[in-house]
């Protein structure tokens, strides 16, 4: 799909008439419009010294591509679905932007951007509760990382904590605010839970990470082989912080991780 380093590279070549091999990126050469406008013979490789250049060999052609393919290419860029069709024909092809829906769930009265909510009505009656970017205060909070486990992380966490799951990735912009002085952190122990984490500490400093007391155990009997594109930020990787690196320990020694749905399951079953 057409996406902003299609675009940048191709009105670049377009505006220079020629580039030097080294200077188209290798996931437009893997493109399928790419291959398209070099079979078109649009584009062509001409030989220039060890190696090639890419260049326009019909200008009109390749501007009318461009136009067609990239409608609002002359447009600043506009992040989000709508944007997206406008620049690149496709909703999904550029960068979006999060929509800060987050999902909530819990017993009794909540402050909800500066208002009495009943959450424990609205979590009987249909499951949870939504809020756009919210302002929650309560006395005790949780931020969940997967669905499934916020629909049910009272068995994990205690019925007196309000839970609160985002749509999309978990980061420091998911809430307009957090106010308690006792917030919990429920994610997957890998890099990527970890790093979801310490993004949200920068914001929220009295955030702490789950850290169940048989996480040995756990990790013993239900930890799995990462991934192998599993990569470790910079801010992993320097943090101080000793759940962090309470867990990268084990990341590294072991070069498996753990689920938090794990800790939804008896260590007495048997394997």
């Amino acid at each position: 799909m057409p996406n902003e380093t299609e675009l940048r590279f191709y009105a670049l070549l377009e505006k220079r008439g020629e580039v030097a091999r080294s200077r188209v990126p290798k996931g437009v050469q893997r493109s399928k419009g790419f291959t398209t406008l070099c079979h078109a013979e649009i584009l062509e490789r001409a030989s220039r010294g060890g190696g090639w250049v890419l260049r326009v060999k019909d200008a009109t052609s390749f501007t009318q591509y461009l136009d067609r393919n990239f409608p609002g290419r002359h447009d600043v860029a506009t992040a989000g679905p709508v944007g997206n069709v406008r620049r690149y024909r496709d909703s999904k092809a550029g960068k979006g932007t999060a929509a800060g829906v987050v999902l909530l769930r819990g017993r009794g009265m909540i402050d909800l951007n500066g208002e009495a909510f009943d959450l424990g009505y609205a979590t009987e009656r249909f499951g949870c509760a939504a809020a756009l970017r919210p302002t929650v205060r309560a006395p005790r909070l949780a931020t969940v990382e997967n669905l499934d486990s916020f629909l049910r992380a009272e068995a994990v966490l205690g019925q007196d904590r309000v839970y609160l799951h985002p749509y999309g990735r978990i980061g420091s912009g998911s809430f307009a605010g957090l106010e308690s002085d006792d917030i919990l952190h429920f994610g997957d122990y890998d890099y990527v839970g970890l790093d979801e984490y310490l993004r949200l500490k920068s914001a929220y400093p009295q955030l702490e990470f789950h850290l169940p007391a048989a996480l040995d155990a756990y990790w013993e009997r239900y930890a799995r082989p990462l991934k192998r594109d599993a990569t470790i930020t910079a801010r992993v990787r320097e943090s101080q912080d000793p759940a962090v690196l309470r867990v990268r320990t084990l990341l590294e020694t072991t070069n498996h991780f753990l689920e938090q749905q794990a800790l939804f399951l008896s260590l007495n079953d048997q394997p």
